[in-house]
């Protein structure tokens, strides 16, 4: 249950740190384009001086909308958004491998090993999504081996999409010119790439409209999954007649992230995001040692190797990791992980009866 509650954190607060970078590329692409935007209150939240983050708020109500109609539609928008976005990582890839100043990397750590570290845990939060995948295990053909081979490769390949865009942007401008919403876009403005500035921010806009799509689906599936079992209030359970999809969930979801969307700063909301999805991976490798303690002989399509030693070293990391955010992140999941202690107790005293009929016989 503590896995699946960590997992509701990191995939909520993910999504709409996500939709808040989603609405700074927003801003950037019309200011560039010198277009009619909206009001400076409607685009800052409240402790940054606005009103509200209302592009972030709409994104979101959208993309849960997508999903609202169906896995099908929305999976095939999700296949066009991610070829187009590595493509434009491509391009910003040959753009800015031009304007590479070799100074820029002197000195490789301006801030020393606990800088490194620090940045570890803040970018450890673009790797949020890829163990994703398992939530559509019981939709896939052969989940045996498409669900193990979608985790690995898109982990391989994102990281050498991520070290190779990394690469390129620390050595176009200086580290510290990077800390705004729209990091890459304005890099290549520096630079004078003015064309490859709009070009990127579209790439930028597409390929986070398809995180948001990947982070909501897995949350939605998470909380019908604890439903089914009585985890959660059976009404997640329910599926819609006519889309076959989570229609209540999903309306739980746009009014529990869209909200936040608006009112909140991105930076804090990263670090809880990180910090609970690395708490998530701990019980994850606990939950694997003790299972191949219990059934060491179990066959499986896919088996981790060096039990219990790669799962020590991954619970070592992520403490280390973990260790590094700053008090307050650190509060806020505490107090995060107290309340789901709390809903399961209730859920144990039967607040939450488990599902006794199959998806596919439920409606609303």
């Amino acid at each position: 249950f503590l896995t699946g509650w960590a997992l509701i954190l990191t995939y909520a607060v993910g999504s709409v740190a996500v939709a808040i970078g989603w609405s700074g590329y927003v801003k950037s692409l019309f200011l560039g384009m010198k277009l009619p935007y909206l009001p400076e209150r409607l685009t800052r939240n409240p402790l940054d001086g606005g009103t509200m983050n209302l592009p972030a708020g709409l994104v979101l109500v959208l993309i849960l909308g997508l999903l609202m109609v169906g896995t099908r539609k929305s999976s095939s928008f999700n296949n066009l958004m991610v070829g187009i976005k590595v493509g434009i990582i491509l391009i910003f890839l040959y753009l800015g491998g031009h304007h590479i100043r070799p100074e820029n990397w002197h000195p490789f750590f301006p801030h020393g090993g606990w800088g490194v570290l620090a940045g570890s845990m803040t970018i450890f939060f673009s790797y949020v999504g890829f163990d994703a995948v398992t939530t559509a295990s019981e939709e896939a053909h052969e989940p045996g081996k498409d669900v193990p081979f979608g985790i690995i490769a898109s982990l391989g390949i994102s990281t050498l999409l991520y070290m190779a865009v990394s690469l390129v942007l620390t050595g176009m401008v200086p580290s510290a010119s990077l800390n705004n919403p729209a990091p890459v876009a304005r890099a290549l403005l520096d630079v004078g790439v003015r064309f490859g500035e709009t070009l990127v921010t579209l790439g930028a806009l597409v390929g986070l409209t398809s995180v948001l799509l990947v982070l909501l689906f897995a949350q939605s599936r998470i909380l019908v999954m604890m439903a089914r079992d009585g985890l959660m209030p059976r009404f997640m359970y329910r599926v819609n007649r006519r889309f076959r999809t989570p229609v209540f969930t999903l309306a739980l979801l746009m009014v529990c992230v869209s909200i936040p969307a608006m009112l909140f700063p991105i930076g804090t909301l990263a670090r809880l995001t990180s910090a609970g999805t690395l708490f998530s991976f701990i019980l994850v490798a606990l939950a694997l040692i003790r299972f191949r303690s219990l059934h060491p002989q179990k066959p499986g399509a896919f088996r981790c190797p060096w039990v219990p030693w790669l799962p020590m070293a991954s619970i070592a990391l992520d403490l280390l990791l973990i260790g590094s955010v700053p008090r307050t992140t650190l509060l806020l999941l505490t107090a995060w992980l107290a309340i789901g202690i709390a809903f399961y107790v209730l859920g144990k005293q039967g607040l939450f009866p488990s599902a006794s009929v199959g998806v596919d016989e439920t409606e609303t």
